[in-house]
């Protein structure tokens, strides 16, 4: 029973992060971190056909919530229009300072 639970302790967990660093490697961290959310409506739709567990119509609202919300964040950038770019001849250096113990800080432009 010890070897059981140790084997799904860290097999599940061992493939969860390899998967996470494969996603990593090919996709932004900003998109990948989207795909975080799909986690429990996932795991809801499991539960449900695999072990014939008992959806409620709360969790089926807050899994399409979520859904929605992934699909909302996807297409966020699509909906913008894209930044102005501005370059410079030479880039410049800022320099921060902090004053005094309060966490007041003096943003300096260094040309």
């Amino acid at each position: 029973a010890d070897l059981a639970v140790l084997l799904l302790g860290v097999f599940p967990s061992a493939m969860a992060y390899l998967a996470w660093a494969y996603v990593l490697r090919h996709v932004e961290v900003s998109r990948a971190s989207v795909a975080l959310y799909l986690v429990p409506p996932v795991a809801m739709v499991m539960a449900a056909t695999l072990l014939g567990e008992q959806v409620s119509l709360r969790v089926v609202l807050g899994g399409l919530i979520v859904l929605a919300s992934v699909g909302a964040i996807s297409l966020e950038g699509r909906w913008r229009r894209k930044p102005l770019r501005v370059h410079g001849e030479h880039p410049q250096t800022v320099t921060v300072g902090i004053l005094g113990d309060k966490g007041v800080a003096e943003v300096r432009l260094d040309r």
